[in-house]
């Protein structure tokens, strides 16, 4: 478990300690859901939405690992091959683009709003076909 010890345990405490029924994660909203699930010892944001889409069935989550990175960055970020003068959109492990957190926030809303509603599975479908092509 590595460094990840101590967060396991410590969130095993958490959860315990608040005896949260799994029906009250299904009723207090997906927004409340992450808030609840970040405060737990080593979740951020992407885990949060993780469980959200996966666990509780928030499916409007949106959840923003390092494959969607990719993607997001390649597809949305930029705009032709001009834009791209080291190569990097055709590069499948583009770690780190120099992009914030809230630019990839700011990208996934800007194009995936028209899905409200469903933008965790698009996510998926949209996942599925990378790996389908070979890309992650």
């Amino acid at each position: 478990m590595g460094y990840r010890e101590r967060y396991i345990y410590e969130t095993a405490l958490k959860y315990l300690s608040d005896g949260l029924p799994e029906e009250t994660v299904r009723n207090m909203g997906a927004d409340s859901a992450r808030k609840y699930f970040t405060s737990f010892c080593g979740v951020g944001e992407k885990v949060a939405n993780c469980v959200c889409l996966f666990g509780a069935g928030y499916i409007d989550s949106f959840p923003i690992d390092t494959h969607i990175k990719d993607i997001l960055y390649r597809e949305y970020y930029l705009k032709d091959v001009s834009d791209d003068p080291e190569g990097l959109s055709s590069k499948t492990d583009l770690r780190d683009h120099g992009l914030s957190p809230a630019d990839y926030e700011k990208l996934a809303k800007e194009h995936f709003d028209s899905f409200k509603g469903c933008r965790g599975i698009v996510q998926q479908w949209i996942f599925a076909e990378e790996v389908a092509k070979g890309k992650t």
